[in-house]
């Protein structure tokens, strides 16, 4: 995968930013670094757009800066000279896919029917820009497009906001989120960062979709396996025996004397190489061998790992909702 595309699905949010001052670019920019993302998507429908873009390439170089609403070559031109990584566009023009294709410029067309994604397969692109994605179904039109077409990578935009966002976030199709709420028109005027800074905080916790899965309780002998699932039966958690354990509903694994598990507790999340990203800026690492895949190729993805740190005795496991 390019590398672009790469630094986008690892954040997995996409800030859309329509700026009509480029001299609040930088202070932008920090604002959202300041929350923990690092890619800003400036779009063209302002005057303001070239020089917020070559602002933000300059004075900020952990900022990867997406150029969008892109209408045209010389838009495309105007972005690439002043700094912009990728070329975002709300719908599919050849001509503008094409001249960043043979300029090596990465690409993200807008799609909104099977026939444009299609086109953009037969040149060659897999990640595409879902717009007006709210209108257009929401994710009801990315189920139906993962089967078809499950060699492409979605990015949603038009409609989303912190409400709605977490229902994208749970697509494996989609490599990232895109919308205007994190950074919206009237706190970039304000020049309310802190406003940004915590919206962008926000987000990005909302986009792991941590949520407790279950605890998984060590045994000594068969007669406390046996006890635990009578206890837990009384209050309606009904014993489905596994292999090494035996869970009670869906909250509640007895681990059988055998298991070479511990104690534990088990969290959800949307993404395990994201999660993992987020959480080790919080002092957390994967306790290495303890990693587990799900799918092939470049749908291969970590679907279970053990984190380097205990709750109260009890180890931390991260499984792929």
């Amino acid at each position: 995968m390019n590398t672009v595309f790469e630094r986008i699905r690892n954040t997995g949010i996409v800030p859309v930013i329509q700026l009509e001052d480029a001299s609040l670019a930088v202070q932008l920019a920090a604002s959202l670094l300041d929350g923990g993302i690092d890619i800003a998507e400036i779009t063209y429908r302002t005057a303001a757009a070239e020089e917020s873009i070559r602002n933000i390439s300059k004075h900020c170089p952990d900022m990867l800066v997406l150029a969008g609403t892109v209408l045209s070559v010389e838009q495309a031109q105007s972005a690439v000279s002043a700094g912009a990584k990728c070329i975002v566009s709300p719908g599919y023009d050849e001509e503008v896919v094409d001249w960043c294709i043979k300029n090596n410029v990465a690409v993200i067309p807008g799609i909104a029917d099977a026939s444009q994604i299609q086109k953009a397969l037969k040149k060659g692109l897999h990640v595409l820009k879902l717009f007006p994605a709210e209108s257009l179904g929401g994710t009801k039109v990315l189920d139906a497009f993962a089967g078809p077409f499950a060699q492409c990578m979605f990015m949603p935009t038009g409609g989303i906001n912190a409400d709605n966002m977490t229902l994208y976030a749970k697509k494996k199709n989609v490599i990232a989120i895109s919308g205007s709420w994190i950074a919206t028109k009237q706190n970039i005027a304000s020049q309310d960062w802190e406003s940004i800074t915590l919206a962008s905080e926000r987000a990005l916790l909302s986009l792991q979709g941590f949520e407790f899965a279950h605890v998984g309780m060590n045994s000594t002998n068969e007669s406390q396996v046996q006890d635990a699932t009578v206890l837990l039966k009384a209050f309606g958690f009904l014993p489905v025996e596994k292999e090494d354990s035996i869970f009670c509903g869906s909250d509640f694994e007895i681990l059988k004397p055998t298991s070479k598990e511990k104690n534990h507790i088990t969290i959800l999340a949307n993404n395990i190489e994201r999660a993992l990203l987020y959480l080790n800026k919080k002092g957390f690492a994967l306790v290495d061998g303890t990693q587990q895949y799900a799918g092939t190729g470049e749908n291969k993805a970590l679907s279970f790992v053990q984190l380097n740190k205990s709750l109260c005795g009890f180890d931390i496991h991260l499984k792929r909702r």
